[in-house]
Parts: C-alpha cells; sequence; structure tokens
C-alpha cells in the first residue's frame, strides 16, 4: 500500500557526531546537521529502557522509544546519528526500510538517556 505524502508533516533533522578540539586542546564533541527531512512520528513504541548512564554519575535514566519514519533514503543515516525535533534530541538505534517497495525507512529512536 503506498504511503500518504501528506502523513510527513513533521520536519526533522539528522544530526552527525564530530569530533573536535577546543582552543586548548582538550577533546570536543558536537552534532552537526546531515539533513532536514519532512517525517511522520510514529508516537510511543511503549518500549522504555532503564539505563545506568555513565554520564549522570550511575544514576538510572529512563529513555524512551519513538519511530520516526521518513521517504525511502537506503544510505547516509545509520545508528549512532540522531534525530532532533522542537529542541529534543533522539538517538537513532536502528535503522529499517522498505525492502518490498522502497517508500519509507524508519528510525527507530530514544529520547531520554544520553542527553545529546
Amino acid at each position: 500500500m503506498a504511503e500518504n505524502p501528506g502523513e510527513y508533516n513533521k520536519l526533522i533533522t539528522i544530526q552527525q557526531r564530530v569530533a573536535g578540539k577546543t582552543p586548548a586542546g582538550a577533546p570536543l564533541n558536537t552534532w552537526e546537521d546531515v539533513i532536514k527531512v519532512w517525517s511522520k512520528g510514529r508516537g510511543e513504541t511503549g518500549m522504555a529502557t532503564i539505563r545506568r548512564d555513565a554520564d549522570h554519575m550511575g544514576v538510572m535514566t529512563v529513555g524512551t522509544r519513538y519511530s520516526w519514519r521518513i521517504r525511502y533514503r537506503p544510505s547516509g543515516v545509520n545508528n549512532g546519528m540522531r534525530v532532533l525535533y522542537k529542541g529534543v534530541a533522539y538517538d537513532i538505534l536502528r535503522v529499517q526500510h522498505d525492502m518490498t517497495n522502497n517508500e519509507w525507512t524508519d528510525l527507530v529512536c530514544e529520547a531520554g538517556v544520553n542527553g545529546g
């Protein structure tokens, strides 16, 4: 069944981590925009992850899973990138493609764990 283009009504930014250094030479990890694409948010999957996060000194954090569907994009998006939407960062955990009709790519993400 063909996708309805009108359902792709949320503009998201896909970003990748870029390593660099501060002027003092300390390591610096920043995020760089790769592309802005129209998507449809597929909402919470009902799955939550509880994880002990080293960045928060061992405090347990809860992440909620979301899925962002974009038009078929067989390359250029991978795990380790993130989706940014309305100031919230969603870590991309898995990229799934419609291998039958080549109509969509789902970005399975998690928000609330790594803090972007």
